[in-house]
């Protein structure tokens, strides 16, 4: 007998990484596995179709909008541009907090968000991308709409659910977006740990191992311990701790760069805001890769400063040439190195158990200096047997394997499909509810409580959590929990239950109530006021009133880096 089954559509699949200093896109098909292509060609003027592009993996998160013209964007922002012009570390704007204050990253950040709309520059950077990508592949894809492609958006572990979804109503609102088109997300290591696992030496790795993988990029250093339950036919991982991070990526090693670059050549002639512009992308390209720890303490490093004169007491021995030392650069990079190494010790430590290997992905995860300093962190004590992997193309790591994630959910019979058994939740999620009031469990609020007529009982108001830090969570099974509003007939009936979802990242044991480290997430709103008055269910209370009683559910899945809520009521959603 034939076989019924309808084949699966090919569908278009999108990678995006939008970096803090360079973003990198992917591309490929759901069902020919030939065509899974990362840009690498971008334009660097107006006229690129014409074939002026440069060759990289990925492309700086820049714009600039000139007096005249369309916004620049990427490469196609002119060298030759004043500095004040160039808006960089627009992605450290959605989440200002965590950039370390007095940093020079902290007053970029700052003077950004006093004139412009963030969420404008986001949308306006990913309509470049976009526009890019699309012309870059040409006749190779039939007609795009929202049913014919699908987007996937990594975003550093560490951010906060506002931050993601604000990053995903830009793509959403980016010109050339197909309306309609479903975007996922995928936290950064967890893409680039599928990438390193998925190519065929997976680094030595066996069933039973763990390892850690340092998404160390321009802004953000994430961080998520992975233990192999199984290797074929499905790659099975467990995350065996939260994911962690700070904010100390390169990006902030470039800060330090500045401070030092003013500090030394701020009162010289001929010390621009463009010589210092042309310095640190010098820095940026060449000397933070060159740096090593056999640098120190002989090597020299030369940077261009055109336009200052010759000083030797300032380290210019020939004018328009600042000399720096190994021992000069070892002070800007080791503060920095410090809270990566630092990072990557608690990780360790909140997994508990054996690791055996740090693979070292992302643009500053390509420093020979971070992965020397790591290596000879855990040569002595009882992780000195972890080595320190810097994978081939880590660079990309996490553009690539934000495809491959998607790509397999589709053909997992031809690509090796990628599956986190369960992930260690990074907070606690709750929402605040009316308990009946219990001497062992609440005495510590025995002064809130008040006496509910309907139940005949004191009450107090707690949080109800769905699930705590660190346990657990399967984005293949929803978490419920029943909840019942009740209100007097009297007061007339209700027209919408109204329940907002709290989480808190701060605590290391889930609170009894609402405390300061307690957020609220979101509020999940259900309209009442289109259900018949004879499906709303009234009771009488203990003290003999008629009351509505209302019972509904909410539904929660946890994804690697998002989550989401459902309120239902009966058959109502």
């Amino acid at each position: 007998m034939a076989d019924s089954a309808a084949p699966t559509a090919d569908k278009l699949i999108v990678a995006i990484d939008f970096g803090t200093t360079y973003s990198g896109v992917a591309w490929g098909s759901s069902t020919r596995l030939d065509r899974m292509q990362t840009i690498t060609s971008w334009p660097i003027n107006p006229e690129a179709r014409r074939g002026n592009t440069i060759r990289m993996g990925k492309v700086p998160t820049q714009l600039r909008y000139p007096a005249r013209g369309r916004v620049e964007w990427g490469y196609l922002v002119e060298p030759s541009a004043h500095a004040d012009e160039v808006l960089r570390l627009i992605k450290l704007c959605l989440e200002p907090k965590l950039v370390p204050e007095n940093s020079e990253a902290a007053g970029t950040v700052a003077s950004i968000m006093a004139v412009h709309n963030v969420d404008s520059l986001i949308q306006d950077y990913l309509s470049g991308l976009l526009e890019h990508l699309f012309v870059t592949m040409g006749g190779e894809v039939g007609p795009i709409d929202g049913t014919s492609v699908e987007f996937m958006l990594a975003v550093p572990a560490i951010w906060t659910e506002k931050a993601t979804q604000r990053t995903i109503k830009a793509l959403e609102r980016a010109q050339k977006f197909p309306r309609g088109a479903p975007v996922s997300v995928v936290s950064e290591p967890e893409a680039a740990a599928i990438y390193t696992l998925h190519r065929s030496t997976r680094h030595g790795m066996k069933v039973g191992q763990s390892f850690v993988v340092v998404d160390a990029g321009g802004g953000t250093v994430d961080l998520i311990t992975y233990s192999i339950n199984s290797l074929h036919p499905t790659l099975e991982v467990t995350e065996s701790a939260p994911g962690s991070g700070g904010m100390c990526g390169s990006s902030l090693l470039n800060s330090r760069f500045i401070q030092f670059l003013d500090a030394k050549l701020g009162d010289e002639d001929g010390y621009t805001d463009d010589v210092r512009k042309l310095a640190l992308d010098h820095f940026e390209r060449d000397t933070k890769r060159k740096f090593s720890t056999r640098s120190i303490p002989h090597d020299t490093f030369s940077i261009p400063v055109p336009g200052v004169g010759r000083n030797r007491e300032v380290g210019v021995p020939v004018a328009g040439r600042l000399v720096l030392k190994a021992t000069e650069l070892h002070m800007i990079f080791e503060p920095i190195v410090l809270q990566v190494i630092r990072l990557v010790k608690e990780q360790i430590n909140v997994s508990g158990v054996p690791i055996a290997k740090i693979m070292l992905v992302g643009g500053f995860g390509t420093s020979t200096y971070l992965r020397e300093r790591i290596q000879a962190a855990f040569q002595s004590g009882p992780q000195q047997r972890i080595e320190v992997i810097q994978p081939e193309e880590a660079w990309i790591s996490v553009v690539q394997g934000a495809l491959i994630k998607k790509i397999s959910e589709y053909s997992p019979e031809r690509l090796t499909q990628i599956s986190i058994k369960s992930r260690a939740a990074r907070k606690h999620y709750g929402t605040e509810v009316c308990a009946k009031y219990k001497e062992d469990k609440h005495s510590s609020i025995r002064g809130q409580r008040w006496y509910d007529g309907f139940y005949g009982t004191y009450r107090v108001r707690v949080m109800s959590w769905f699930i705590k830090r660190s346990e657990p969570v399967s984005e293949e099974t929803p978490y419920y929990k029943h909840l019942c509003m009740t209100s007097r007939v009297t007061f007339g009936r209700p027209n919408k239950i109204v329940s907002e979802i709290h989480a808190d990242d701060q605590s290391l044991d889930a609170p009894l109530t609402r405390d300061q480290n307690v957020k609220v997430l979101c509020v999940l709103e259900a309209d009442l006021s289109q259900i018949p008055e004879d499906e709303i269910e009234q009771k009488r209370g203990h003290d003999g009133h008629m009351y509505y009683v209302i019972d509904f559910l909410i539904e929660s899945v946890y994804t690697s880096a998002s989550t989401s809520y459902t309120l239902i009521h009966k058959e109502y959603v």
